[in-house]
């Protein structure tokens, strides 16, 4: 077995924005803007992949990317600067450290004296200063969503990978990135404790045991983690029965040992 088969890519979010009004402040301009980050999420939070939408009861929080209070009045209804997350990852590790990772005071001020001209769907060159500025900060080392972010060494996006048998989140093995742009990755996934030990989603090893209980036939009840999403299709599409359960049992004896040490 390739190991590397069992490197799960984490996908980008891609918003496909309409012909409609999309607003924060509105209650149907908000309504719109929901709904397509939910589509491009596939109902999971975007920054811990847990399950944020269920039938059609959505629990997600819509997020400013750069806080909205560094200028309010442009800001709070920029969309491209708006993406949907779970309410853990918006109230608390987000918000950590934010006055620490506001941009230079002459960016904020160039960027609050300019009014949005162009079509707000559409990320203006105004605005990226701002988050170039801000990234540069130490407390704001975050794939902002949903554009993520690109790194300043290899012009590559930041993307992430989980390694099932590790049973963690990694910087991306596929793309040759620098230091400096691996340990953003790193700073991230430690922001949003996405392999602290309590807090790691256990719905893949769920899911592997349910597999193994129905003899290798997978069920397609809903998880309530993308990362199972991902494991069914990138690994398990298009194997055998047997495959699919000699793949389970091998991960299921590798990986909940290290869920448990």
């Amino acid at each position: 077995m390739q190991e590397d088969m069992l490197l799960l890519d984490i996908p980008e979010f891609h918003v496909v924005y309409r012909e409609e009004d999309y607003s924060y402040t509105k209650e149907k301009g908000k309504e719109n803007l929901q709904k397509v980050l939910y589509e491009a999420s596939h109902n999971y939070c975007m920054y811990c992949y847990t399950r944020i939408k269920s039938d059609n009861r959505g629990l997600g929080q819509l997020e400013h990317a750069i806080e909205k209070n560094i200028c309010q009045k442009r800001l709070i209804n920029c969309i491209p600067n708006i993406g949907i997350t779970c309410s853990v990852c918006n109230n608390r590790y987000k918000k950590a450290g934010e006055r620490k990772r506001y941009p230079e005071k002459d960016i904020v001020l160039r960027f609050s004296q300019n009014e949005c001209t162009a079509n707000c769907k559409d990320t203006c060159l105004d605005y990226q200063l701002l988050k170039n500025s801000y990234l540069k900060k130490k407390e704001a080392h975050i794939i902002l969503q949903p554009e993520g972010v690109v790194g300043e060494d290899t012009g590559e996006k930041l993307l992430l990978q989980y390694d099932v048998l590790e049973a963690k989140f990694i910087p991306n093995t596929s793309v040759e990135y620098s230091m400096k742009e691996r340990q953003f990755i790193e700073d991230h996934i430690e922001r949003f404790r996405l392999n602290a030990k309590e807090e790691k989603s256990r719905q893949l090893i769920r899911f592997v045991e349910d597999t193994i209980e129905k003899e290798g036939n997978y069920t397609k009840i809903d998880y309530n983690n993308m990362i199972v999403e991902l494991f069914v299709t990138q690994v398990l599409k298009n194997r055998s029965q047997k495959e699919i359960l000699k793949l389970c049992k091998l991960i299921y004896t590798i990986s909940c040992v290290k869920f448990n040490t």
